[in-house]
């Protein structure tokens, strides 16, 4: 069919308009609101979490009379002069008396112990000392003493600190010269530098605070009673003192020390608003009240976007016609909503201004904010957000598991701000511009940054305006907030982007991921076209015979004409997977494509579909080219895909409407269709129930609806049926049967039947290629094995008889088996002969003891398996093909299997694959017993290992298989082990960077060029401008300084025309003013910086030298050098220190994610059943968690041991290294392995999904860990009683979690390591001087304890380090006792869990108070004869009455009732499963197969009933019972981490098969089942169909004598199929005994040698295939191809002439199906075989005179070109029983086809 042109294309009708991009963007939209709408709590959450956390921060400022409501000061600021005569005495008011205008300090005014401390001592030295000592009232006894160095004045000032008494006041100074001339140490220098050493915190490691506030920061009063001030502690008194004298020394002139007096003032200040410091307390906190009020994007976002990735929903609306870019931008917009509603309010918050509580006062309070613009704020958080989106969009592309990513999408976002935070936050003003812009990468830090900067804006008082964006917050920082909004600008274009290039490599299961190269590549950006255009062309390689020549009349609906697809890896290998495929699909027809796994399907139907562009060729679907016109094509398009792609929030109406609309259709048609659709698949009851609430098969029905919804002109089915059982398979057929009259379908499937009952048409793909294609009835002509008679027999039947009067009528006909009671023939395809032979049969049935007679066609499955082993004939030989029948020992009929019957009679079986794996060619049948069977499989049982042998083999088996694991769970080895390493230096860092109170701060240089910049002011009265001018010369290039007339003015001057300079540059002034006698030199300070006052005396003393010597040949040079702080408040005090806080915090953090990480493998391995399939070898479970736990603390060993190595070697504090220290930490790291690797174990259990436990788990640590060690310390420090009994009571009930215990563990260590070093605050020497002075004077002084004298003087009390050990407070003993005793309990429930105590527990309950609901109930309705001899033998072996050595299993009475169930789920259901036989169990959803199962295999505990395997009982002894059981569930239980052959290999050791036979036995099975090329592969890699193939081989090695077969085949494709049909039949042969459930009747036919059918939780009919086919069957099917001759005038009324003379010929027959060339009938058993192929044989040759009472000469004109006769099927027995089950529930009746 050619191409639509350009002119078709904008000639389309009125709905194809419609579909345009706003359609579909408000069709998104519309599913964000279902979304919204479904989660409305999250979405309420999301904006009320920031509402009540802005609110919190409104209330606290409303608080009457507290420090959080601020103040307005709506006029200037101004301080007084402190002259000297105020400093003096505050200074003496430090250490001495006030008396007479002086300062003394004797110790009978002022008791205490003062020191001034001076050196190196020399003459000019000791001079100024003294004159110091004496100026300020010290120079009384020995208070002056002299040093040599500046170390030996700090050990002397701890000496004093020792010997001083706590009771009384104690004050040291000192004075440490620098420089000093070495020849006259009498005279002074010319450069005099010294240090100036006082008591208290000086910040003189910083400039400037780390949080200023908004106006002057008030040096007048003293700040706390550590931190000091210049002015009011004395510093600049002092050091005016040290100046003038050092003055007088030079010029020999007394009037510097005397008449030049020295005043302070701090700066005027305009008005502003006191806050108190809370503006920048808000500026501190806002960032993280923000980062936390959008933390719910992640639950809201990134678990939905990975969702729909995870689903495939979301590749499938791309398929469907949807960009990708609107599905982004619809999630872009599914956020930005919220986040435009949450800033806003976020913004009226800090900008709101509120009522005043003061009730004398009208004012209002200002905002939180105050002088910010409100549209700054707005945009700021809305670029935050945005980028906060995309951040969240980044972390969304790297999962694919939504739990996981919301899990991690937590994390990542916290620790986002978090971490770079507490590094960066300090160190914020002396980095870079460089690391402030980096950071702002994280949208976290971007906003953390701002609001500092907002902050600086606030405290100049001018807020950030939209014309300041460019400037700094202050004159030291770079960043401007023109520069966040950038980078926030940045973050977006950067997240969106690589969101972009991952989704494209990344894109999940379901997508087709590019190269990472891609973005280079031409093809991505300006596409490919293909070689070939859509023209007849030439079909390569094409056997013309195996192709039915195409239909006419019929409109194609896909046309492929020599299509290729070629993929290239990196090393330029070209891999073709498409080879020249051409193939038509019509509308109204369905055509099936058939392929085994690899053959080309999935990727042709990629490239129709779009997913891939084909590499050569061309293709149209719905008339438009896939090359040139993709999109329209895909309008065109219904896809329903192999796997359930649905949303998880929409209801399956919405899914309906949503795909509807998506199509075109308007709201109301998409409704009306879907409705319609509902009512065909019976989705009506589930219309309001969302994609996650429906089964399995409620599933494909709604994937099924979605791709006819619409319209859609070309539907393709990929799989629709999979995983379904027969009933609602037949659902899934009707419909298509039903819709394809109006559409071209494609279906792909793996049910042979399938392609049987719905193909108009069968394509076969191999190796990339279309083979054949035609009518299901051509192909089975073509390449079929014909007819096969199956005739059932009694006992006294001879076969001799049966087979001469078959080969009478049929001399070609071959016997293919003798076997239990059925003989089977394969027939030439004469039908013409048929009539009489079967006439002959029935007529003689008595006389040749037969019981019934049957007949089958070649199936399309055999028809699938001739064509591979023709093309694979063809490609070893590369001769030209050959169609024939296959040859007498080839057996495609798959209805044999090798088998051994209860009766003995000989079984002849041919390959189920084409090829003969194994034969018994016996000369007596009798000989092939199942006492032979029983022998051979207990030899193989002999065979095995056991006792210590086996255990240490089974015990080596379990340490390889974590060895395996852990290799390949790479990404867990990180979380174990580098995850804690980086928190525990993260700990260290964050430690080393706080100051105690014990550290010595820096030394200060105070000198102007501490500022990159300065201005100043100077004024002095005339007769003192020589002194201003020796003042001016100070001052140099940036450092500017300008006479004025009033300094005050012009200080507020300029503090009017850019505060922010005034606050951090504008550093200090003098004044010099006449006093009378005196001269005032005025010094004033800026108070913001921390040293002004400092620099200010030194200008100002500086000044007065340059004046005094009318040189510049001499300067002075101060140092504020702190004294050491106190340390003796060390000595006896027990209290938690920050470290301590800080550690038991911290280190929680590292422990928690490590011990968290132990409860994935053995959740995964329970989740997946791999350790329920490990259990049932017979392996012990408590070598199973022995083994994990001895591998889970060796890996946590490693991870401990780094810690412990860490915190050893990078301990700046000694806290882990002191003496014993490191013998306690590694004890507490130890047991804390031993207590939580338990626990991980224990809370395995109550989760589905890893990273749901995990979370939880991690969750669980971090908050007892966290939050509950900080609230038990609080609560402790609160010196109440009550609340320190609430402290021990949360205490104890937290000690069960491990974590918290490890929190209080290293809070002892620390505060023990602090407490045994109190006694070391004193080097050696200074220790032992002070000792011999205390136990002389002060034989009271604590630190007499810390003496060798302890002992005899004072209390005689000698201080004794504690033991890490101890049980008291400090000690840990409780702590690692705690941990001991916590491994066991966790051991002890862990124990019970797997004795299933509680379940056992619950039983009991349930026997003793719901017996009712447990009763075994009467069966409904008449059980069958056969069912109820079957229990009457199982009885009877049960008690005894009957011989039961040839049964393998017996199940008696079995029931199970769930309590509130209407009806039991198993009702008294017996059957046996005999040695050597294959037992098939069937039944419909809802059937109590599973239960059955799951009762038999221990997972569940039977209500009633028992079970024995070789006389080991379910009941008495269950796990014995299970252990001879092999089993593949439903869900393939592998490890995805094992390949297939170390799963095989983990099986076989834990089965106890002998080490050098593993190989081989391992070996044998991969070859038997087909996993040859992916055996060595990690089985996670699999796809569905090998990973049955390997659950299946894992069932059977070892040779268990039971064998659990749940749908081993499930998603496999035909020719696998028959390798694992194959491997079940050589274990069968081998006496192993199988139970196989299965949804494919043909499966059952093949493997089985008795069927059980369940329905309702009842066996419904037991026996043989045959014995139930003839026993419940209806009838036979006919399929009747009519001839397609166009010249034929009137062809409809011949084939209503047709349908009528059927109708009366085969009298109850009814038409099933009619389509184009093809009619389907079913013929009721009342028709005999002859009768049917008399009459049929007739019609074929045009003459209807057949017996019935029709004479039409129009009827000799023969229309039935062909025609297939076949028996009832397994499948139309099982339906029958489901009809009637479904008919007993109240369940429409399904038709059976």
């Amino acid at each position: 069919m050619p191409t639509k042109s350009s002119q078709e294309t904008s000639g389309q009708n009125s709905r194809r308009k419609k579909r345009n991009m706003w359609r579909k963007l408000g069709l998104l939209m519309w599913k964000i609101l279902l979304l919204r709408k479904r989660h409305w709590l999250l979405t309420a959450f999301e904006i009320i979490l920031p509402s009540l956390l802005f609110v919190l921060l409104l209330t606290i400022r409303m608080i009457p009379d507290s420090d959080f409501a601020p103040e307005y000061i709506n006029e200037t600021s101004t301080f007084n002069v402190a002259d000297e005569f105020l400093l003096r005495r505050e200074l003496c008011s430090k250490y001495g008396a006030w008396v007479d205008d002086e300062c003394s300090a004797w110790p009978v005014l002022a008791p205490g112990n003062r020191k001034f401390f001076y050196g190196p001592p020399t003459n000019f030295t000791t001079r100024v000392a003294h004159h110091v000592a004496a100026s300020l009232g010290l120079e009384v006894e020995d208070m002056v003493e002299a040093v040599k160095t500046n170390e030996e004045m700090d050990r002397m000032v701890q000496k004093a600190f020792v010997e001083s008494s706590d009771s009384l006041a104690s004050f040291y100074m000192g004075l440490y010269f620098h420089d000093l001339p070495d020849e006259d140490q009498d005279l002074p220098p010319d450069h005099l530098s010294y240090d100036l050493r006082l008591l208290k915190y000086w910040f003189t490691n910083q400039i400037y605070p780390f949080l200023q506030i908004p106006g002057p920061r008030n040096f007048t009063t003293t700040l706390s009673d550590n931190y000091a001030s210049y002015g009011m502690d004395g510093f600049s008194l002092i050091q005016s003192i040290v100046d003038r004298y050092f003055i007088y020394e030079v010029t020999e002139n007394t009037s510097y020390t005397t008449d030049y007096q020295f005043q302070t003032q701090m700066y005027p200040y305009p008005p502003y608003i006191q806050d108190r410091g809370m503006s920048q307390f808000y500026g501190a906190s806002l960032p993280t009240f923000v980062v936390i009020s959008l933390v719910l994007l992640s639950p809201s976002l990134i678990k939905s976007i990975v969702y729909e990735k995870e689903t495939g929903v979301r590749e499938l609306t791309r398929l469907m016609g949807m960009d990708r870019w609107l599905v982004w931008l619809c999630w872009f917009f599914h956020s930005f909503f919220i986040i435009l509603i949450v800033i806003t309010i976020m913004t009226l918050m800090v900008k709101l201004e509120l009522p005043s509580q003061d009730n004398n006062s009208g004012d209002m309070l200002p905002p939180i904010i105050i002088s910010t613009d409100p549209m700054f704020i707005w945009v700021l958080l809305l670029l935050y957000g945005i980028s906060s989106i995309t951040f969240c969009f980044f972390i969304a592309t790297l999962f694919s598991r939504p739990t996981l990513a919301t899990t991690l999408g937590i994390v990542i976002w916290l620790t986002s701000y978090f971490i770079p935070r507490t590094l960066m936050d300090y160190e914020y003003d002396t980095m870079g511009l460089a690391p402030k812009i980096l950071s702002c990468l994280l949208p976290n830090m971007a906003i953390t940054w701002a609001f500092r900067i907002i902050a600086m804006f606030e405290g100049r008082g001018v807020g950030v305006q939209w014309n300041h964006l460019w400037e700094t917050g202050n004159p030291r920082d770079q960043l401007t907030p023109a520069m966040v909004l950038l980078m926030l600008s940045v973050d977006i274009i950067l997240y969106l982007l690589i969101t972009w290039y991952v989704d494209q490599v990344n894109p999940g299961l379901f997508g087709v991921p590019e190269p990472w190269y891609f973005p280079f590549q031409k093809k991505y950006w300006c596409g490919s076209k293909p070689e070939d255009s859509l023209t007849e062309g030439v079909h390569h390689q094409r056997n013309e015979s195996y192709f039915e020549k195409d239909p006419e009349g019929l409109t194609p609906g896909i046309v492929v004409k020599n299509l290729k697809k070629e993929f290239k890896n990196l090393t330029g290998k070209v891999t073709t997977a498409v080879k020249n495929v051409s193939m038509t699909c019509y509308e109204g027809q369905c055509t099936v494509l058939l392929g085994h796994n690899g053959a080309g399907k999935t990727t042709t139907m990629s490239i129709l579909t779009g997913v891939y562009a084909p590499s050569g060729g061309a293709a149209e679907v719905g008339g438009w080219n896939i090359a040139t016109h993709l999109k329209e094509a895909r309008e065109e398009l219904g896809l329903c895909p192999q796997h359930n792609m649905l949303f998880v929030d929409l209801t399956v109406l919405q899914h309906l409407l949503f795909f509807g609309r998506l199509k075109g259709m308007t709201s109301k048609e998409a409704r009306t269709e879907a409705e319609e659709l509902m009512l065909k698949l019976d989705l009506m009851e589930k219309k309001h129930r969302y994609g996650n609430q429906l089964s399995g098969g409620m599933k494909r029905k709604l994937c099924l609806a979605i791709a006819l919804i619409g319209g859609s002109k070309v539907v393709i089915l990929d799989e629709p049926s999979s995983g379904l059982d027969p009933e609602s398979r037949r659902w899934v057929w009707q419909v298509v049967q039903g819709e394809r009259g109006r559409r071209t379908v494609l279906v792909t499937t793996h049910h042979m039947e399938e392609a049987d009952v719905l193909g108009d048409r069968v394509a076969i793909m191999s190796s990339g290629r279309v083979v054949c294609a035609g009518s299901t009835l051509f192909l089975k002509n073509k390449f079929g094995d014909g007819y096969t008679l199956t005739v059932m027999v009694s006992n006294n039947s001879s076969v001799t008889q049966i087979q001469k009067r078959v080969q009478e009528h049929l001399p070609q006909s071959v016997l293919r088996s003798a076997q239990g009671g059925e003989v089977t023939f394969k027939l030439p395809p004469t039908t013409a002969q048929f009539a009489p032979l079967l006439d002959t049969l029935t007529k003689q049935k008595d006389q040749l003891g037969i019981r019934h007679v049957g007949l089958s066609l070649t199936s399309m499955e055999q028809v699938f398996l001739r064509v591979g082993e023709i093309k694979e004939e063809d490609e070893e030989t590369n001769l030209q093909w050959n169609p024939g029948t296959l040859s007498s020992n080839k057996n495609l009929q798959g209805s044999q299997n090798l088998n051994c019957n209860q009766d003995g009679s000989q079984i002849q079986i041919d390959n189920l694959n084409g090829s003969q794996i194994l034969q018994d060619h016996m000369s007596n049948g009798n000989e092939c017993s199942s006492q032979r069977y029983l022998f051979n499989s207990q030899s193989n049982i002999d065979g095995l290992l056991s006792g210590l042998l086996l255990l240490s083999q089974r015990l080596k088996a379990f340490f390889i298989k974590r060895a395996i694991y852990f290799k390949r769970k790479w990404l867990l080895l990180i979380s174990q082990g580098l995850l804690p390493v980086l928190v525990t230096v993260l700990c260290i860092l964050v430690d080393g960077a706080f100051i105690p109170d014990t550290r010595q701060e820096p030394p200060r240089s105070l000198n102007l060029t501490m500022f990159p910049f300065t201005s100043s002011y100077v004024y002095a009265e005339s007769d003192l401008m020589g002194l201003a001018s020796a003042y001016e010369s100070l001052f140099w290039d940036d450092y500017k300084v300008n006479f004025t007339s009033n300094v005050e003015d012009s200080l507020l001057a300029e503090a009017e025309q850019e505060l922010n300079l005034y606050r951090e540059n504008s550093i200090c002034s003098a004044e010099f003013l006449n006093n009378g006698s005196t001269t005032a030199m005025l010094m004033s300070y800026q108070s913001i910086p921390y040293h002004p006052p400092g620099i200010g005396t030194s200008l100002i003393t500086n000044a007065l030298l340059r004046y005094a010597t009318n040189s510049s040949s001499y300067s002075i040079s101060t140092t504020n050098r702190p004294l050491p702080p106190d340390q003796t408040w060390r000595v006896g005090n027990t209290n938690t220190s920050f470290s301590a806080l800080m550690y038991s915090m911290m280190m929680p953090l590292a422990l928690a994610f490590l011990s968290a990480s132990f409860l994935v493998f053995p959740l995964h391995e329970r989740e997946t059943k791999a350790k329920q399939v490990q259990i049932m070898t017979g392996a012990p479970v408590w070598a199973l968690w022995v083994t994990n736990f001895l591998w889970d603390y060796l890996t946590y060993l490693v991870s401990a041991i780094l810690i412990f190595l860490v915190l050893v070697l990078f301990d700046s504090k000694d806290y882990f290294s002191a003496q014993a220290a490191p013998g306690a930490l590694i004890l507490l790291l130890l047991l804390y392995g031993w207590a939580s690797i338990p626990m991980a174990y224990v809370f395995s259990f109550p989760f589905q999904t890893a990273a749901a436990g995990f979370a939880v788990l991690a969750l669980i640590n971090i908050v007892a860990g966290q939050i509950l060690t900080t609230a038990v310390w609080a609560l402790d420090a609160s010196n109440q009683p009550k609340l320190a009994t609430a402290s021990d009571v949360l205490g104890w009930i937290s000690s069960v979690v491990p974590t918290y215990v490890s929190s209080m563990g290293f809070q002892h260590l620390i505060d023990t390591s602090i407490y045994n070093t109190q006694c070391d605050i004193l080097d050696k020497d200074t220790k032992e001087s002070v000792c011999d002075a205390l136990s002389i004077f002060s034989q009271k002084n604590p630190f007499i304890m810390c003496c060798p004298q302890c002992a005899d003087v004072g209390d005689r009390i000698c201080f004794q380090k504690k033991s890490y050990f101890l049980l008291d407070d400090l000690g840990m003993a409780r702590d690692f006792l705690t941990l001991v005793v916590n491994g066991f309990i966790f051991i002890i429930i862990l124990v019970l869990i797997e004795l299933q105590v509680l379940n056992i527990i619950r039983f009991w309950v349930k026997n003793l108070c719901f017996k009712k609901n447990i009763k075994v109930t009467a069966s409904v309705g008449k059980q069958d004869e056969d069912v109820i001899a079957e229990a009457e033998l199982v009885d009877a072996m049960i008690k005894g009455e009957q011989e039961s050595d040839t049964t393998a299993l017996l199940v008696s009475g079995l029931s199970k009732s769930f309590f509130s169930a209407p009806r039991p789920a198993v009702n008294n259901v017996s059957f046996r499963v005999g040695r050597g036989e294959c037992l098939g169990l069937l039944g419909v959803n809802g059937a109590g197969k599973t239960t059955t199962f799951r009762m038999l295999t221990g997972d569940e505990q039977p209500s009633a009933g028992n079970a024995k395997i070789n006389n080991v009982s379910l009941r008495d002894d269950p796990r014995r019972f299970v252990q001879q059981i092999g089993y593949c569930p439903q869900f393939d239980a592998v490890l995805g981490e094992l390949t297939g052959t170390e799963m095989l290999i983990l099986m076989a050791r834990l089965r106890g098969v002998i080490e050098n036979q593993i190989k081989n036995s391992v070996n044998s099975l991969v070859n038997l089942v087909g996993l040859t090329e992916c055996a060595d592969r990690p089985s996670s890699t699999y796809s569905g169909g090998n990973r049955r193939k390997l659950s299946t081989a894992m069932a059977l090695v070892g040779n268990p004598p039971l064998v659990f077969l749940d749908e081993p085949t499930s998603g496999v494709d035909p020719a696998s199929r028959r390798r694992v049909w194959a491997a079940v039949s050589q274990a069968v042969s081998r006496g192993q005994s199988v139970v196989l459930t299965s949804h494919s009747m043909e499966e059952c036919e093949a493997l089985c040698s008795r069927i059980i059918i369940m329905a309702q939780g009842t066996l419904r009919c037991v026996g043989t295939t045959m014995h139930l086919k003839a026993k419940y069957g209806q009838g036979c099917s006919l399929q009747i191809k009519l001839k397609n001759d166009p010249c034929q005038p009137h062809e409809e009324a011949l084939v209503s002439q047709l349908k009528k003379v059927i109708s009366q010929s085969l009298h109850g027959a009814s038409l099933t199906d009619e389509h184009k060339g093809m009619l389907a009938y079913q013929v009721p058993t009342t028709v005999s075989w002859g009768h049917l192929f008399s009459v049929m044989e007739r019609l074929k040759q045009g003459d209807a005179n057949n017996g019935a009472d029709v004479n039409n000469s129009s009827t000799s004109i023969s229309l039935v070109e062909d025609y297939a006769a076949s028996d009832t099927s397994l499948e139309q027995v099982f339906l029958s029983f489901a009809r009637e089950a479904a008919i007993t529930d109240g369940s429409p009746e399904i038709t059976i086809l």
